[in-house]
């Protein structure tokens, strides 16, 4: 037996993961760069705006670092690339998290639950 639930259900829970990601970007337990990226990808999903203030921070984000390998696919890149890309990486993070921070308390005010 399969359990659906209702389309408000599901933006509902696509809410809380979005304050769910806030909340770890804010903590240090994900990087801004990466954050930036699940956002972006959830923000449709969960009914918000392309003109919500908060999310076109992330979209910025995104979009100016979407050439630079985060996560699972700097699996498949060769160390020496990654080594001449650290700095940049570094740097792109230190600014996203100077521009996305407040974004981020907001998100985790709009949409966290707190349970998790």
């Amino acid at each position: 037996m399969s359990e659906h639930i209702s389309h408000i259900e599901y933006v509902a829970n696509v809410r809380s993961r979005i304050g769910e990601i806030a909340r770890a970007m804010i903590g240090g337990e994900l990087s801004f760069l990466e954050g930036a990226r699940k956002l972006v990808d959830l923000r449709h999903a969960a009914g918000i705006s392309d003109e919500d203030v908060d999310f076109r921070v992330f979209v910025v984000i995104e979009s100016d670092t979407d050439d630079l390998p985060l996560g699972e696919i700097r699996n498949f890149w060769l160390q020496s690339a990654l080594s001449n890309l650290n700095t940049e990486i570094d740097d792109a993070e230190s600014w996203a998290r100077t521009i996305g921070f407040s974004a981020c308390e907001s998100l985790v005010r709009r949409f966290d639950s707190g349970i998790g």
